[in-house]
């Protein structure tokens, strides 16, 4: 549980951070829970997270972006090496911002905001007291390829979902067009 609450809150201000491109002010931690959250970081080193995350990202969104480009082709037959450098430009254009916005010396002084906010001093003694534990080292060890497989399973998912979703889309979409057309024939009527 501590370890999903963790995480939770880990994913959660790597996402925010991202979002949002000024730091937030800064209020006092009180002392006992700011050593309990460096405690924390010590243990659970979240800038090897960070640096795992953004190349698990990385690889996601270059193959993302490879087989959105491959799929557009195919509609049309051309070839898609011809775009490969373009293409690789971008991608490391993306990548290189996104890893300036999310390093860990970005984040560190919203993450103590967040862990000071989200946890009490207690809870954040429990958290670590179990990632001091053998099993707590494990879980840290092995998430970041756990989130890397359940990353896998949900792309899977959404790309199974996808015509679906895009039969659905349409339909919306025809159905916004009919409002529309009737919209616009009732206040020519008027």
């Amino acid at each position: 549980m501590f370890a999903r609450t963790a995480v939770s809150v880990f994913c959660c201000a790597v996402l925010g951070a991202l979002a949002a491109g000024q730091e937030p002010d800064a209020k006092p931690v009180d002392p006992a829970k700011a050593a309990l959250i460096d405690r924390m970081m010590n243990v659970t080193h979240p800038d090897k997270l960070v640096g795992q995350f953004l190349q698990q990202y990385k690889t996601a969104f270059s193959r993302g972006l490879e087989e959105s480009l491959q799929e557009q082709l195919a509609k049309s037959g051309e070839d898609a090496s011809k775009y490969r450098p373009e293409m690789q430009r971008f991608e490391d254009q993306m990548f290189n911002l996104i890893s300036e916005r999310m390093s860990w010396g970005k984040m560190k002084l919203r993450m103590i905001a967040l862990y000071d906010e989200t946890f009490s001093k207690q809870e954040l003694a429990d958290i670590v007291a179990f990632y001091e534990t053998p099993s707590g080292q494990s879980l840290l060890e092995k998430m970041p390829g756990l989130m890397a497989k359940a990353s896998q399973v949900g792309q899977d998912q959404m790309r199974d979902a996808m015509p679906e979703i895009q039969r659905s889309t349409a339909e919306f979409m025809r159905n916004i067009e009919k409002i529309h057309k009737e919209g616009s024939s009732e206040e020519g009527k008027h």
